[in-house]
């Protein structure tokens, strides 16, 4: 025998019940959806913050690249003609002195001109090689940057003969310089997301 208002309250309760499962299972999905959209906004900020680092580090290795172009188009000039400045041997006779002393004059005048050139490359590679990220392309600018330095102090001092043997190798070292800075770009261009500056260059 059914007890009064025991079916009502069944009613209800499986009422109250449904609702209770229905409502929870809102909850959970709109828990699941807020982490879905969270991990969303998460890598979207990850792949934001990738792009930029990417797009700074190609600025500077494009910019360091140049800087090291621009050396070498006068690097091997401005030896020639500092050891041609540097004083040495015996003037000639008296008949000769004037036609020397301005081709003297003249190579003077080109390599301070020359030299003005390179000393700003250089100084402009030693702004730009600490900003690069990756450590060994750094490094090997800054060592082809102290190398120059170190030659061209050399090339001032007395006896330039024994300093000339040291100018292939420091060219060659910036050569390679150069070619790790281009592998570097290649890399980044040739990577499966470019930065978005890089899209709109192309």
């Amino acid at each position: 025998m059914d007890l009064p208002g025991a079916s009502g309250m069944w009613t209800v309760g499986s009422f109250l019940l449904g609702q209770g499962v229905i409502f929870g299972g809102v909850v959970l999905n709109n828990r699941a959806q807020a982490r879905r959209e969270g991990s969303a906004r998460d890598a979207d900020r990850q792949r934001v913050l990738d792009d930029r680092r990417e797009a700074f580090e190609l600025q500077h290795l494009m910019d360091v690249h140049g800087a090291l172009s621009a050396l070498l188009s006068v690097a091997q000039l401005h030896f020639v003609l500092q050891s041609s400045t540097i004083p040495g041997g015996e003037p000639p006779e008296e008949d000769e002195r004037a036609e020397w002393e301005l081709d003297q004059g003249a190579i003077a005048d080109r390599a301070a001109s020359v030299e003005e050139q390179v000393t700003g490359h250089a100084e402009q590679l030693k702004t730009l090689y600490e900003l690069l990220l990756q450590g060994r392309v750094r490094d090997k600018v800054r060592e082809a940057v102290h190398e120059f330095e170190d030659v061209e102090s050399a090339m001032i001092q007395p006896g330039p003969g024994s300093v000339t043997s040291r100018i292939p190798p420091l060219l060659e070292n910036i050569r390679q310089a150069r070619s790790m800075v281009a592998d570097r770009i290649r890399e980044i261009y040739a990577s499966s997301e470019l930065p978005a500056i890089t899209t709109r260059r192309r």
